[in-house]
């Protein structure tokens, strides 16, 4: 007579739990990863607004010998206008370019200011910018006033003292 013994197939309960926690694992890593992937894409579409603002703003000086004045007065921000169509800059559009970059994924706004002879092009967010967002501003991009940790941008060589 023979003995044969019935293993019932299946998982214990220890080999679920290993399972759940190496998913676990996996989840986090890709949404810490995810995060920082979206920051620095963010930083690097401002990097390149900002430097489109800048050839377009040397190329109507040099046509004009003035940058564009800005629509705010003196030489306060106007957050009341934020840059959301092709008028914040008045006359290059579409003499010098068919549109203006605008902020369109909600991590702030982009403010120009001018009375002709300098500029300051800046990418502004109420609240502040996140740490991770600020660590990975270039620093010649950063305006190193305590209070200015709400903004990075582009200027004129006397600009970086605008607003």
């Amino acid at each position: 007579m023979t003995i044969m013994k019935i293993r019932n197939s299946g998982f214990t309960i220890v080999e679920l739990l290993i399972v759940i926690v190496v998913v676990a694992v996996l989840a986090a890593i890709s949404v810490v990863a995810y995060n920082g992937i979206q920051s620095r894409a963010i930083i690097s579409k401002t990097k390149s607004d900002l430097a489109a603002f800048q050839r377009l703003l040397e190329l109507y000086k040099a046509d004009n010998g003035t940058y564009p004045i800005s629509l705010s007065s003196g030489t306060q921000w106007d957050r009341q206008t934020p840059a959301t169509k092709d008028t914040f800059i008045v006359g290059v559009v579409p003499m010098y370019t068919p549109g203006l970059p605008i902020v369109t994924d909600g991590s702030g706004q982009y403010l120009y200011i001018s009375a002709g002879s300098e500029y300051k092009m800046i990418k502004y967010r109420s609240g502040g910018l996140s740490a991770t967002e600020w660590n990975s501003v270039p620093a010649e991009m950063k305006d190193h006033r305590e209070s200015m940790k709400d903004r990075y941008g582009v200027w004129s060589a006397g600009g970086g003292g605008l607003g």
